[in-house]
């Protein structure tokens, strides 16, 4: 009967965890493919609606440090359900939003709630299940996210061409709702026993502030112009208060990051290139949005399915990866299997990119595929009929 229980528990955990972090990366990915009807129906240029996505990462890159503090300070269950609740009533807002402002308003909603559940989950997960199965569900949980991550281009782009935008947000609430109520029933909280019950809160507005400094002057550095006084203001805050967060972490008793673990060169240097990569796959989905309807025409729907093959791969490249794991840790120490899966990844990565970039090279010499700077084949001909 207890094992029962257990396996519930886990089963209950498992279903919590993966369907809120499907939710954020169904929600992220889907919104891309609505910035023209968004901007349409909100009379507002793209670039303008543009910043419901930027207010959402913003709003994950400040509080993502604090959402793992505060799961470690005060429980990780606690701070999950309050990020999915979070996120779910930022959905609500952001499908009944009437204007820009409000629609950013709730997608920083979404994005603080966002910034609680992700750095959590793994400990949940980690803490809930066994260490034979643990890689395996980390994988899955994983893997389902990136189900999200591949359906969310194509649900975005199948609403925005039928009902609308909007039922991208409503299809959140039920399925955070449910997160929400198996989070409540078989999540068990756990949090870091050697941490004190006290959070550094002048680190968290002074890292908050930082981020927030230097993401707005990147975002609108273009439009500002980048010598201009409001961008190099933002630039300065962001660099005095982020100067100011190490000064505070160095002196605070319980600092909200341990500074020591920068002087860990392995986990500085998979910390930075885990970034640099996450980083470049969110741009080039972003450019590869608008790419795909502003230069080669296709549909919202059309440009959503043509992600599905890529993003199904990158479910299977993670289920894969906790299988890997799994064979492998029976033989030698998890470090060892994580450095040379770490190291198969970053060849695999580089050759196909290599290969890639050389078949599009030669297609193109062919003249079998235009190249990416030419227009949809309608609208080229359309130009050319324009020329005398």
């Amino acid at each position: 009967m207890r094992a029962e229980s257990a396996a519930a528990a886990r089963t209950g955990a498992f279903v919590a965890v993966a369907l809120a972090l499907f939710c954020i990366q169904l929600d992220f990915f889907a919104l891309n493919l609505a910035l023209p009807g968004i901007s349409a129906e909100l009379g507002v240029t793209v670039s303008a609606a543009q910043w419901t996505l930027s207010a959402y990462m913003l709003a994950i890159g400040c509080f993502f440090i604090v959402g793992g503090r505060v799961g470690d300070v005060f429980g990780r269950r606690g701070t999950l359900l309050a990020g999915i609740a979070l996120f779910t009533a930022g959905s609500v807002g952001c499908a009944l939003a009437p204007g820009l402002g409000l629609l950013v308003a709730a997608r920083i909603a979404q994005g603080v709630g966002a910034a609680f559940v992700f750095p959590v989950s793994v400990s949940v997960i980690t803490n809930t299940f066994p260490e034979q199965t643990r890689a395996r569900a980390l994988g899955a949980v994983f893997g389902v996210a990136n189900i999200g991550t591949a359906l969310g281009p194509f649900v975005g782009g199948g609403f925005t061409e039928g009902p609308g935008w909007r039922w991208i947000f409503w299809l959140m609430v039920p399925l955070s709702l449910l997160a929400l109520l198996a989070a409540l029933a078989y999540v068990p909280d756990s949090r870091d026993a050697s941490a004190p019950r006290e959070l550094d809160l002048l680190g968290c507005a002074l890292i908050v502030c930082s981020l927030a400094a230097v993401t707005l002057a990147v975002e609108r550095g273009d439009a500002w112009g980048w010598d201009g006084a409001r961008t190099l203001a933002f630039l300065a805050v962001a660099v005095v208060t982020g100067g100011l967060f190490l000064v505070r972490e160095r002196l605070a008793r319980h600092p909200l990051v341990d500074l020591r673990l920068f002087r860990n060169v392995p986990y500085v240097l998979v910390t930075g290139m885990g970034s640099l990569s996450n980083m470049g796959f969110c741009v080039t989905v972003f450019l590869t949005t608008l790419y795909l309807q502003g230069v080669r025409g296709l549909s919202p729907l059309l440009a959503g399915t043509v992600f599905l093959a890529p993003a199904l791969l990158v479910a299977i490249a993670l289920a894969g990866t906790a299988a890997g794991i799994s064979a492998m840790t029976p033989q030698r120490p998890p470090e060892e299997a994580y450095d040379a899966i770490l190291r198969l990844g970053g060849v695999v990565i580089l050759a196909t990119a290599v290969v890639v970039m050389a078949v599009r090279h030669r297609l193109v010499a062919l003249g079998r595929i235009p190249p990416l700077s030419m227009r949809a084949h309608g609208d080229a001909e359309q130009e050319r009929g324009r020329r005398p």
